[in-house]
């Protein structure tokens, strides 16, 4: 899909956003990229993270992070990774866990 598209799942009514951009007067800024969206459904993660994950985006966006932030703390738990790693794959700057 291309910056543009009118694909509703990517451009939701009343949203600023699409795919990973974000729109401000006119011009396109990129916002960070995150796997959330595609990790919520994972079967290899456990329920509680997927459960988290679906949380934070069910929430208003200005508590997304605090859920995001849960949701890696249950990551990191569960999985090998760095913290960053696992804040980067949810879409969290840098940070601990």
């Amino acid at each position: 899909m291309t910056k543009g598209s009118s694909d509703p799942s990517c451009f939701p009514k009343g949203s600023n956003s699409h795919c990973g951009s974000t729109y401000q007067k006119g011009q396109v800024t990129m916002s960070s990229f995150s796997m959330a969206p595609l990790l919520m459904h994972s079967p290899d993660l456990s329920a509680d993270v997927r459960g988290a994950l679906r949380a934070a985006f069910a929430a208003e966006p200005d508590q997304r992070t605090d859920y995001l932030m849960n949701a890696a703390r249950l990551m990191s738990q569960e999985l090998a990774l760095e913290c960053d790693d696992i804040r980067e794959l949810v879409g969290l700057p840098a940070g601990s866990c």
